[in-house]
Order: C-alpha cells, then structure tokens, then sequence
C-alpha cells in the first residue's frame, strides 16, 4: 500500500477517497486492516464521543464539537451545513444569541481556555476551521539567512495539546501543522515526545526558513494571497535544503488544483513551474535524483525572483 498516497488524500480533506483506497487492499494485511478499522469507526459510523481528559465537562462539549465538524468536513458534508453546526453547536454550549458568527464565538473561547490554564488559536487553517490548544509556550530568538536578507525572529516552542486542527483530527496524528507565522513571530509545534533535532532541516528549513519567509512576505508583499504566500516559501526551503530532490519529490505528491488548500496549490504551481526549467517532464520526475542539487536551488532561486505574482 502507498502510504503516502493514502495520507495526502487525507491532508487534501478526501477522507472518503482515502478510505476507499483502503478498501482496495487485502484483508490479510495487519496494519491496513487495522488503520481501515480506526478509519472507519471515526469517519464512517456516525458522531463518535472522545474523551480529552481535562475533568472539565464545558471544555469536552467544546472539543467534541469541533471532532464532530471535523468528520462532517471531511466525509463531503457541504462546507456552509457543516459550518452551520458547528457554530449551532458552539452558541448552544456557550448560551449565545443566535447569529453570533465563528470569529466573534472564537473570541470568547480564547479566555475561556486561558482562565483554565490553556492558550487559544482558533482561525482556519484553510479550508477548515480548527484550533490549536496548547499548554506551554517557551521563546528563543533565532537569526535566519534568507536568500535575500537575514530576519530576527522570535520563536515560541508550543506543547502539550489538547488540540491540534483538523489535519491531526484527519490523519490520527500522523500529520499536522508544525509551525505557523504572526506579526510577532514563529510558532513552533513540539512533537508530542517532546524530541526534535534543532539542526536538522526539518527545523531549520521546513519550519524556520519557511515560516520566516511568510514574516517577511507579510512585511514586504502584504497583497500576496495564501497560495502565493505558500508557493514563495516552499521556494524558500528548495533553495536552503541540502537534498531539494526528495523535498520536489514530496510536493509532487502533494500537489492539487484546489486553490482553497494553499499548500496542495502552490505545490502544483511549483512543480508547472520548476520542471520546464529543468527541461522534464512530469514523467521523467524519477530523474530528479541525477540532478545536481546546486541546479534544482538555483532554479527555485530564479522562480523566487520572478514569483511576486507568481502563475
């Protein structure tokens, strides 16, 4: 089984799609009959009820609330019915008047959570509300060179999560964000063991090079839209990571031609754009590994320079 396959499915919120790719496999295998049964019970068997282990009844409505959109996003409800019960949901909990929209719910669930000892991030992660709700929060400055200049960035290492989005929700934890930018600074989110290497690329460009590129695109092309923003960083981190053919490799599985997942977008603009350059075509990709890894940079270097608005 293609498991990457089968996860890019998810991340691009196809549950169903997933699923039914899981279908496609024998019965004999341990771990797709197992991952097909925790599949099935979350997404294909009706409203679940899970237990966050706060002790704290008003909390669990809350998350339970959020799963329960979740499922319904994800296994094709329309977007605006699955919205409607999720802020339906939210003014019952909460006793609000009918009509209150997300954001205005959103910002009385934000000292809700402080007042028990939780931080609060609602918003979409696109195309999905979901927060993230997280206990501790420690601050580092972090110099990062950029292509073309170096930023001073605050960086706040979130842990212990009660809540991490949709995308954890959609893969069982297996994928989720792992960092977002503000005006402020980078979020950082900590695995849940705690265990990260600080020098590896995964931190160092994935998340910081990455994410400080959204800080100063904010500051430097505020009319850049969310793909755009997307499609500039993941330039960023072709530029600076030390085996750019296996990161192509990567985006190339998660391209879509949704424009409402930024990500999955700019992947596929990425790919459109850079193959040309490296005289490819998309089924030769496997050639990607012959190249020298100077030549891919200096390619996603001259998309960068060309990509204020980029098509």
């Amino acid at each position: 089984m293609d498991y990457d396959y089968f996860y890019t499915l998810c991340i691009q919120g196809k549950v169903l799609q997933a699923i039914a790719y899981l279908d496609q496999e024998p019965d004999t295998a341990t771990d797709e009959s197992e991952l097909r049964e925790q599949y099935y019970k979350r997404f294909c068997w009706g409203k679940q009820r899970y237990d966050f282990q706060t002790q704290d009844l008003l909390l669990e409505e809350i998350l339970n609330g959020y799963c329960e959109y979740y499922r319904q996003v994800l296994t094709s409800t329309p977007l605006l019915e699955a919205e409607k019960y999720l802020t339906d949901t939210l003014i019952q909990i909460l006793s609000l008047d009918e009509g209150v929209d997300m954001e205005n719910i959103e910002n009385l669930l934000a000292p809700l959570f402080e007042e028990r000892g939780y931080h609060y991030l609602g918003g979409q992660t696109l195309p999905y509300w979901g927060p993230y709700i997280w206990k501790n929060t420690e601050k580092e400055v972090f110099e990062v060179d950029l292509s073309d200049g170096r930023e001073n960035v605050n960086v706040f290492f979130l842990s212990d999560f009660l809540m991490l989005s949709w995308l954890h929700f959609a893969t069982f934890g297996k994928y989720h964000t792992g960092g977002y930018a503000k005006p402020e600074g980078l979020y950082y989110i900590v695995p849940p063991n705690g265990v990260f290497d600080i020098n590896a690329p995964a931190f160092q460009v994935s998340f910081l090079k990455h994410e400080a590129r959204h800080l100063k695109d904010y500051r430097d092309f505020p009319e850049l839209s969310g793909w755009e923003l997307e499609y500039r960083a993941k330039l960023t981190e072709l530029i600076h990571h030390p085996a750019p053919a296996e990161l192509l490799l990567k985006f190339n599985r998660q391209k879509s031609e949704d424009q409402n997942t930024p990500h999955a977008y700019a992947s596929l603009l990425l790919i459109n754009n850079i193959l040309p350059i490296l005289n490819i075509g998309e089924v030769s990709l496997s050639s990607l590994t012959d190249f020298s890894p100077l030549i891919i940079q200096q390619s996603a270097l001259q998309l960068l320079e060309l990509s204020i608005k980029p098509s």
